[in-house]
């Protein structure tokens, strides 16, 4: 035989071989996947996931309202798709319903309205809160956190490899298991052709930057009208898992910790204010890096924050100044606009303090007794000496108790399924559990003893 129909014969072998491989692994992973994704969430075929719903349509869990029962507390639950339970088939399964069953179970039954749906992040907790929060007068509050909720203008890396830019892709991707198994295992795998998303998160959602001054100014909002409502608040972050080491949005998390529990300061960076006047310069011993220069002799406004909630009494705001050379008495007013009415609500007479060398803390109580409102804060210059403004801050307490889920959910397979990573019913009773600690430890639920499983 010639040695080109030995090669010929070597390719043609190599070709069955190849023919083989594919056709026995495409029969396979339609066997393995023949509920073509009406129980495997995200996997191969064309059908929906199986969800049950309460009413047959998006609401996943109890959704009590009216007059509250004498007796029983009710609990609010603020989230998205992953207490709506995304991936898990029977919304019973999910930590709500867990948590509402085993607080029956202890003698201790709560009214529950649940408020969650794929894809909702901060703004829209916020508008459910709005609306239903003085309908349902809860006595626990609590919140699921997911990072995307950060998100408020997302610019998220594409990240799209080459092949999946290809005309060829998605009706390959939808005609073969095989290919849309191998093609989202790579995609899990392979190192992100642009920034990561942990990259992206970590780089433009820094302290300082109006990305995150963006997000606490919802969670301000969010947080101040909860603590109105509810003497039980409870934040429940739910992690990026599983991870290697040290989780690798930890920053983000312990941020999120501190603003929610501690008593301390909302900073709002030069970076999320509008400016009328003055020039932005660099200044190494600012908090931010950077200030805003007012020159002397410049009069009327300098610069304004975006809309921010006001609880009722109002709360201390501090500027962080400093003045060029000597200054004394007043330099300045803080303003507070009625961001419906656009009229000045108050305004506040500003005055150096006695020692002005290097940056000082001015403030000022733009309190007062009545409803709670939603405002800008103005600062303006009368022109008396020259100054730069390096960051205003409002003085807050929250008084969550978070319930952060890292290292609980990082110690077993949460995936709904190899295709999606959203929780899945172990993921929920383990949620459940914990969230049923915090629960008796901020005297939310108090359970009998022995009601410790969640079932």
């Amino acid at each position: 035989m010639s040695a080109g129909r030995v090669r010929a014969l070597r390719l043609l072998l190599l070709l069955v071989s190849v023919g083989i491989f594919l056709a026995t692994g495409e029969i396979a992973l339609r066997i393995i996947y023949r509920d073509q994704g009406a129980r495997t969430l995200g996997g191969p075929g064309q059908r929906r996931f199986e969800h049950l719903a309460t009413d047959g349509q998006n609401q996943r869990g109890r959704f009590d309202a009216g007059n509250k029962s004498p007796g029983k507390p009710r609990i609010l639950v603020l989230g998205d798709s992953i207490t709506w339970g995304q991936g898990v088939r029977d919304w019973q399964d999910t930590w709500p319903e867990r948590v509402a069953r085993a607080l029956e179970a202890s003698g201790s039954p709560h009214e529950m309205a649940v408020l969650s749906l794929p894809g909702r992040n901060i703004p829209e907790h916020l508008a459910e809160l709005e609306y239903w929060g003085r309908r349902l007068q809860p006595d626990v509050f609590i919140y699921q956190w997911y990072v995307n909720d950060i998100e408020i203008d997302a610019r998220r890396p594409e990240n799209a490899r080459w092949w999946q830019q290809q005309p060829w892709h998605e009706p390959l991707r939808q005609a073969s298991y095989l290919y849309y198994f191998i093609e989202s295992r790579l995609a899990t795998y392979l190192p992100a052709p642009d920034r990561s998303y942990v990259e992206y998160i970590l780089e433009d959602y820094a302290p300082g930057t109006l990305e995150w001054a963006e997000f606490e100014r919802h969670f301000h909002r969010l947080a101040s009208q909860a603590q109105a409502l509810s003497p039980t608040r409870l934040l429940v972050i739910y992690p990026q898992v599983p991870f290697r080491d040290t989780s690798p949005l930890k920053p983000v998390q312990d941020r999120l910790t501190t603003l929610a529990s501690s008593a301390g300061r909302l900073q709002i960076p030069p970076a999320a204010w509008i400016r009328h006047a003055g020039m932005p310069v660099a200044s190494p011993d600012a908090p931010w890096r950077q200030a805003v220069n007012v020159p002397a002799r410049t009069t009327g406004a300098v610069l304004e924050t975006r809309e921010y909630y006001l609880p009722a009494g109002g709360t201390d705001v501090h500027l962080t100044i400093a003045f060029d050379g000597s200054a004394e008495g007043p330099f300045g007013t803080l303003e507070v606009i009625d961001a419906t009415s656009n009229d000045v609500s108050a305004s506040f007479q500003l005055s150096a303090p006695s020692t002005s060398s290097g940056w000082q803390d001015v403030s000022v109580h733009p309190g007062w007794t009545g409803h709670p409102a939603v405002v800008r804060l103005r600062l303006s210059s009368r022109g008396a000496t020259g100054f730069s403004v390096a960051n205003l801050e409002m003085s807050i307490d929250y008084g969550f108790k978070v319930v952060d889920l890292t290292d609980d959910l990082n110690a077993f397979n949460t995936h709904a399924s190899v295709f999606d990573a959203h929780p899945n019913e172990k993921a929920h009773g383990v949620m459940a559990e914990r969230i049923l600690e915090a629960l008796r430890g901020a005297g939310g639920a108090p359970l009998k003893s022995g009601a410790q499983r969640v079932h």
